[in-house]
C-alpha cells in the first residue's frame, strides 16, 4: 500500500482453488454465475479495476505459497468480493504491519 485507497499493484496474488462442488448445481462455487458472471470473473474484474499487474498464482493448499518479503494477498476462488471490500481490507491490514485475515 502506498496511501489510503492506493494499492501496491505489484502485490503477489494467490488464489486458493477450493473445487468444492455445490449441490444441486453439481459445479464448483467458483464456476457458478452471480449476476450472469462467475465468481472468478468478478474477482479478476476487481483486480483489473485496482490496476493490479500480473496474473494470480493458482494454488491448492497454503503450503504451496513460497516465502517472500513482498506483500501477498491470498484469497479463495469461491469468495465474492468487490473493490471497496478489497481496498478497506488492504488499508487496514497494511496499517497493522502484520499478517491479516478477512475471511476464510
Amino acid at each position: 500500500m502506498t496511501s489510503r485507497g492506493t494499492v501496491d499493484r505489484r502485490m503477489r496474488r494467490c488464489i486458493l482453488e477450493t473445487k468444492q462442488v455445490i449441490h444441486p448445481f453439481e459445479s464448483p462455487a467458483a464456476r457458478l454465475p452471480v449476476l450472469n458472471r462467475t465468481i472468478v470473473e468478478h474477482q479478476e474484474d476487481v483486480f483489473t479495476q485496482l490496476k493490479f499487474k500480473g496474473r494470480p498464482f493458482l494454488i491448492s493448499s497454503l503450503e504451496e505459497i513460497s516465502s517472500s518479503t513482498s506483500p501477498t494477498l491470498v484469497y479463495r476462488d469461491d469468495i465474492y468480493f468487490n473493490k471497496e471490500i478489497v481496498l478497506e481490507f488492504l488499508n487496514r491490514a497494511s496499517a497493522t504491519g502484520k499478517p491479516a485475515r478477512l475471511a476464510f
